[in-house]
């Protein structure tokens, strides 16, 4: 049993100070200051990763629609072309001519779709457009475009057969 003397209550004794003097609450400020920093830096780097992700996975999938309109329509078209500019992707259709002597994929465009870029993310292709044949081939051969942004990179290939893969991160596109 406890002696009544013994006890301790949570009460001030008078004539002492209870409390966090200010240097302990300017401490405890910098270091949350220090730790918020920190997790903000890393979260950044996580946004940049997955926006360049998601631009490469959005880049594969405007090729595969665009060689899947110049099957669909081969009756119709000379060509679908996609076109990479300064700020976005845009796929074209472009109508046949009728003149089996002049193939060009070029003039009498029609948008079909278009993609713009995130903020922060580059997108450089290794020529500045790509066709597809009604037959489905893309035209040049192999066709790579890098995606990259804050220190990341991926890449979207077009082998010769027209398959489109997205590589992980750091891997070469397959010849």
């Amino acid at each position: 049993m406890a002696e009544a003397g013994s006890r301790r209550y949570l009460v001030p004794v008078p004539g002492t100070q209870t409390g966090y003097t200010l240097l302990e609450a300017a401490l405890v400020v910098a270091l949350l200051g220090i730790l918020v920093a920190l997790a903000l830096t890393g979260f950044q780097r996580v946004i940049m990763e997955r926006r360049v992700q998601s631009t490469a996975r959005e880049i594969a999938g405007l090729v595969r629609a665009a060689q899947q309109a110049a099957v669909a329509k081969s009756a119709e078209i000379e060509c679908v072309r996609v076109s990479f500019e300064a700020s976005r992707a845009a796929v074209y259709v472009v109508p046949d001519d009728n003149n089996p002597n002049n193939f060009s994929c070029n003039g009498g465009d029609a948008l079909l779709v278009s993609q713009t870029y995130p903020q922060g993310v580059t997108v450089s292709p290794s020529q500045a457009q790509l066709s597809f044949l009604p037959s489905g081939e893309p035209t040049p051969q192999p066709f790579q475009v890098e995606v990259s942004g804050g220190g990341r990179t991926r890449r979207v290939c077009v082998g010769a057969a027209g398959l489109v893969t997205v590589p992980p991160e750091g891997e070469s596109c397959q010849q």
